[in-house]
């Protein structure tokens, strides 16, 4: 199951309601060297040094690989802790019997999965902060960006050189992190932490980043007061776009925009209600550029002036031959439409619609529906709109959808009639 026992929602409603939501950019950084001791590093780099020698002969072992993605004594931002040792001496004899990538992919699945039961946690989307190892195992939940950092430290420490690839969305909002394995300089596996398989992207990514820790790219340049949800937590990532889909950089000639040179300018894409920055570009002349970005993806140029996002240019589809279409509107040309989805039926709608099923429809007089009536329950996926017929004798004044042990009644709107109209509230 996906989810978060009951206990855990409950104290983390209470902790928000009482200090509010975690804000990163309110943290204060620590700077490694300052705390840090000699002792802690010489041990993580003997131990580094055991368990690559120590890695399968099938894989490639190569020095610089080494260097990158085994070396480093933490995956992400979150506190180093001195875990190595004991994370080599309990994970090291899964890779006794592999004889391929694909069954060491799988032995970290059925050991991390299903032997320790670590799980995806949707209510852990909200804490934006890398969690050090210690608590992702007391806690044994996390969203894909905490699951992919302990993945990295537990596949490291025995020798393989595994960092975290993270997408932001084209065509749907927010973004996903997953792990890779690196086989050598040009070859890659990736495969979603906790997962069994190769991963298949569910979503058109606009741009895919790679963590590392040296020859990598600022994202975005160091501005104060910018954007906070275009702020990243480390600024060493390598653009690896084009290794997931086809790419082309965006150059707009005379794109007529009149900011200073030393505007900051984005490159966006239409979440769900607003435009929100992907990446970040430059004016080369009177020429807007913006490197390795995903085709078939519709963006907009827009600019940071006065702690605003402000758009440059029309909306714009990047073709799959590299081709820019603006889209301009012409208000004397207009229609009607009627859309039944925002969106495809992606995957994860498909999840959402399975997970409702032993979900109960109730009606109570008690707000914490001690003493309720069950409507209705959801026995089948549901497929768009569908209807109950529900027999109910008296008034109620509270009504809700009970989803069932670990899932999310994940709906976007029920409404109630009677024989002639329908019936609201008084």
């Amino acid at each position: 199951y996906t989810g978060n026992p009951p206990v855990v929602t409950d104290y983390w409603n209470m902790l928000v309601s009482r200090y509010g939501k975690i804000d990163p950019s309110g943290c204060i950084k620590r700077i490694d060297y300052e705390y840090v001791d000699a002792a802690f590093l010489i041990e993580n780099i003997e131990a580094a040094f055991t368990a690559w020698h120590r890695a399968p002969s099938f894989l490639e072992k190569e020095f610089d690989l080494f260097l990158e993605y085994i070396l480093p004594y933490r995956a992400g931002s979150e506190k180093p802790e001195p875990h190595r040792l004991r994370l080599m001496e309990e994970f090291s004899h899964l890779l006794d019997s592999c004889k391929s990538v694909e069954e060491i992919i799988q032995q970290f699945h059925l050991e991390l999965r299903w032997k320790r039961n670590f799980r995806e946690s949707d209510l852990l989307w909200s804490y934006p902060l890398h969690l050090p190892v210690s608590k992702v195992e007391l806690g044994k939940r996390g969203a894909c960006h905490h699951l992919t950092n302990y993945t990295v430290n537990v596949m490291c420490s025995v020798g393989l050189p595994v960092t975290t690839d993270f997408a932001i969305w084209g065509n749907r909002n927010n973004s996903h992190a997953w792990n890779v394995l690196l086989l050598d300089k040009d070859n890659f596996s990736p495969f979603d932490a906790l997962g069994n398989t190769r991963i298949e992207l569910q979503y058109k990514p606009a741009k895919v980043f790679r963590q590392t820790y040296k020859n990598g790219i600022a994202i975005n340049r160091e501005i104060e007061d910018g954007p906070n949800h275009f702020l990243l937590q480390n600024d060493n990532y390598l653009d690896v776009t084009h290794l997931y889909c086809t790419a082309y950089d965006v150059k707009i000639p005379d794109a007529g925009f009149n900011g200073q040179e030393d505007t900051p300018l984005f490159i966006c894409t239409f979440d769900n209600r607003n435009w929100q920055p992907v990446h970040s570009g430059e004016l080369r002349g009177d020429t807007l550029c913006f490197e390795n970005m995903a085709a078939d993806i519709v963006y907009r140029v827009a600019g940071w002036v006065n702690h605003e996002i402000l758009p440059v240019t029309e909306p714009f589809l990047l073709t799959e031959k590299g081709e820019l279409s603006f889209f301009t509107p012409d208000l004397n040309k207009t229609t009607t439409l009627h859309l039944k989805r925002k969106y495809p039926r992606f995957y994860r709608n498909e999840q959402h619609a399975w997970g409702m099923r032993r979900a109960n429809a109730e009606v109570s007089d008690d707000r914490e529906f001690r003493d309720s009536l069950v409507l209705f329950s959801i026995y089948e996926t549901p497929q768009g709109v569908t209807d109950s017929v529900v027999h109910c004798l008296q008034r109620y004044c509270y009504v809700r959808l009970n989803s069932s042990t670990y899932q999310h009644a994940n709906f976007a709107l029920v409404e109630f009639y009677g024989k002639k109209r329908k019936i609201t509230r008084k």
